[in-house]
C-alpha cells in the first residue's frame, strides 16, 4: 500500500478516536453517575460491549499503521543514506528527518494510549462491571483525561505528518 494511503488512514483513525474520546470524556462517562444503581450493571455491560466494537478495531488500526508508517520512513531513510534512488530522494533528507521524529512520537503516543487504556481505564471498568461505585466512576472520569490529552496531542502530530508528507511529495 502506498504511504499516502497509510498517512491518510492514520489521520482518519486518530481524528475519529480523538472526537470519540472527547465525547466520552465530556458526555458519556459523567452520565455513569446519573444512571440508577439498579440499572447500572445492564447499562455498563451494554456500554462496554458496544464501545468495544468501535474502539478495539480503531485502536488496533492506529497501532498497526503507526508501526507500518515508522518502518516505511525508516526504510526510506536507509535508502537515502545508502544512495539508492538518489535522483528520487535528492533534497528529501530534511523531510525524512522531520518525518522520522514525528512518526516516532506518533508510535510512542499510541503505546502510551494502550498502556493507559489497559492499565488504568480497563481496571476501573472492571470495578464498575461488578456494580456502581461512585469512587470508581469519578476516578474513571479523572484518569480518562490522560487519554483525552494523549489523543489530542496525537491528532496534532498526525496532522503535522499529513501536512509534511503532502507538502514534500516529489514533483514529476
Amino acid at each position: 500500500m502506498h504511504l499516502s494511503y497509510l498517512v491518510l488512514t492514520q489521520a482518519f483513525a486518530t481524528i475519529f478516536l480523538t472526537g470519540l474520546i472527547w465525547m466520552v470524556q465530556i458526555v458519556h462517562y459523567p452520565s455513569f453517575m446519573d444512571v440508577g444503581s439498579s440499572e447500572f450493571l445492564e447499562f455498563h455491560k451494554n456500554h462496554s460491549t458496544r464501545i468495544s466494537l468501535i474502539v478495539v478495531p480503531m485502536m488496533t488500526l492506529e497501532l498497526v499503521l503507526a508501526i507500518v508508517i515508522l518502518f516505511a520512513c525508516l526504510f526510506e531513510q536507509l535508502e537515502s543514506n545508502m544512495g539508492a534512488n538518489a535522483n528520487l530522494l535528492e533534497g528529501r533528507t530534511v523531510f525524512i528527518q522531520q518525518m522520522g521524529w514525528l512518526v516516532w512520537i506518533n508510535l510512542i503516543i499510541v503505546i502510551l494510549l494502550w498502556i493507559t487504556t489497559f492499565f488504568i481505564s480497563v481496571p476501573y471498568h472492571n470495578q464498575l462491571g461488578q456494580g456502581f461505585q461512585m469512587e470508581s466512576a469519578k476516578k474513571l472520569v479523572q484518569t480518562n483525561w490522560i487519554r483525552t490529552i494523549f489523543w489530542s496531542i496525537k491528532s496534532y502530530v498526525v496532522l503535522r505528518i499529513l501536512v509534511l508528507y503532502y507538502n514534500n511529495l516529489p514533483v514529476d
